[in-house]
């Protein structure tokens, strides 16, 4: 763990490396919902930088929390719109029980960020 309470698995979540968190999915002692200082988790990461394959890997682990919020009240639904990733949108939004309309500390939902930015496939992913 870093200063910033980064594990190994959202370091290599959020740079995209596919094939370290399938090394580090592999053993026992990895918390795949780790938290940092910020309560972002490996999903989080993955989600923010769009890394599909990442996102895909993470959320095949039968213990993985897609509903975690961090901080600021944010899930890694809320990243995904926020950065207009829509491919990862659509894998997050497929989850069971994914709320859509989850707000965050400032009553932003998923929606909102996409809306904001007048990202039109990343708005009708979520209201699908």
């Amino acid at each position: 763990m870093d200063w910033w309470g980064q594990t190994p698995l959202s370091c290599a979540a959020q740079a995209g490396k596919s094939d370290i968190v399938c090394l580090l999915l592999e053993r026992s002692d990895i918390d795949v919902n780790s938290q940092d200082r910020w309560g972002q988790t490996p999903l989080s990461y993955a989600a923010k930088v769009g890394n599909s394959e990442v996102v895909g890997l993470l959320l095949a682990q039968r213990d993985v929390d897609a509903h975690s919020k961090d901080q600021w009240g944010q899930t890694p639904l809320s990243h995904a719109a926020k950065a207009g990733k829509s491919e990862v949108m659509c894998l997050l939004a497929e989850q069971s029980g994914i709320n859509v309309n989850t707000k965050d500390q400032e009553d932003w939902t998923p929606l909102s960020f996409p809306a904001g930015v007048g990202e039109s496939k990343a708005m009708h992913l979520l209201l699908e």
